[in-house]
């Protein structure tokens, strides 16, 4: 495929100029040591997906077409917390296409439900998911077609994080 030689795709510099380049600058190994790496966290990365498989079996439960977490089982290690809520989306039906479109915004959206004075609070996520702050269980679903009511002052000059939408204007 003559599309691996052009440069103007970014793989393509990757492959043919960057890691050539760090490979002669820094480590002649580059290749291996990229590819070892991989695979350890590769390894790693099955290994805390069946952790939180697990925990989501033990602290996760359905009612009807909602899958609720209880807050206080959440454990304190922010990365494994992380790794709870997308897990509990792909639980409650969100399909790998849809998470695609889930990002680090949105994320970290769903977890400031977490905090003290949040029960009630609704966030849409792209893929018509919908999570829920209810007292202390977190409930993940679909989104309805009833839109959600919220109101923010807009601070000029100044930013005001949206977390129903996962924006900040």
């Amino acid at each position: 495929d003559e599309s691996n030689d052009d440069l103007g795709f970014a793989r393509n510099r990757m492959r043919h100029v960057v890691l050539p380049t760090l490979a002669a600058e820094f480590n002649r190994r580059l290749p291996d040591t990229l590819n070892r790496t991989a695979d350890l966290l590769e390894a790693e990365d099955q290994w805390i997906e069946r952790v939180t498989d697990d925990w989501l079996a033990d602290h996760g439960s359905w009612e009807g077409t909602e899958f609720l977490i209880d807050i206080g089982h959440l454990p304190d290690e922010l990365g494994f917390v992380r790794r709870i809520l997308r897990a509990a989306l792909e639980t409650a039906g969100a399909d790998v296409w849809t998470l695609e479109d889930v990002g680090f915004r949105h994320m970290e959206s769903v977890r400031s439900l977490i905090e003290v004075g949040k029960s009630g609070r609704v966030i849409e996520l792209p893929g018509g998911i919908r999570v829920e702050r209810n007292f202390e269980k977190l409930v993940f679903g679909q989104a309805g077609s009833e839109p959600v009511d919220y109101e923010y002052e807009l601070l000029i000059p100044g930013r005001v994080v949206i977390p129903e939408i996962g924006m900040t204007i």
